[in-house]
């Protein structure tokens, strides 16, 4: 597998986490650092939140298969993928809104990214 689609599916991988994380959290509520201890009785009661975590550990995977495979200077921009995935998955899940300037600046980071990928 080329080391460009195993760094996009580790940015899809970590982008799919934190949208598990803010769903999952959003039904928690906020935590304070006072209630660091009470995280693993709440990682139980909240499958989801425990998805998030696997999800960044396959992330972590991934990436790792990325760097053995491909300059660093390469895949390293692949990670602001990450903001184009969290921001089509925050508008279609959260009804976040897209504002043109956000619309623009995601096609850049885009054409960005493509361009380093062919070169």
């Amino acid at each position: 597998m080329k080391s460009i689609y195993v760094a996009t599916i580790s940015v899809l991988f970590a982008a799919l986490s934190q949208i598990f994380l803010k769903f999952s959290l959003s039904k928690i509520g906020k935590i304070s650092i006072y209630e660091i201890s009470e995280l693993p009785k709440i990682m139980i009661q909240n499958p989801l939140l425990i998805l998030a975590i696997f999800l960044l550990i396959f992330a972590s995977v991934f990436w790792l298969m990325a760097l053995s495979r491909a300059n660093l200077n390469l895949i390293y921009p692949f990670l602001s993928l990450s903001y184009v995935f969290v921001a089509i998955f925050s508008f279609i899940l959260f009804k976040e809104t897209l504002s043109f300037f956000r619309i623009i600046g995601i096609a850049i980071v885009v054409v960005g990214v493509n361009f380093l990928a062919k070169s």
